[in-house]
């Protein structure tokens, strides 16, 4: 696995078979809602953890084409969460 995704996958939640659930819809990250769980999402995907889950849902669209930028830098650049932002 590429570097990058590698520390990517210590900040994933294992969205397979409920093991571990994404951030609530109305958890805030950045002062944003849904975009905690959005960032959850991603990562499972970017790593195949995504179980049942789906990125760019109907729910994570709601905010993500005004914040695209914020979840490519958080979920490809393995930031927790906004710290490195």
């Amino acid at each position: 696995m590429h570097e990058d995704l590698e520390k990517v996958k210590l900040l994933t939640r294992d969205l397979r078979d409920g093991k571990e659930f994404p951030r609530s819809p109305r958890a805030t990250l950045g002062g944003y809602v849904l975009a905690a769980r959005a960032v959850d999402k991603c990562r499972a995907v970017l790593v195949d953890w995504q179980g049942e889950y789906h990125s760019n849902c109907p729910l994570d669209q709601r905010w993500q084409p005004r914040r695209l930028s914020l979840v490519r830098r958080v979920r490809s650049g393995g930031a927790k969460d906004l710290k490195r932002l």
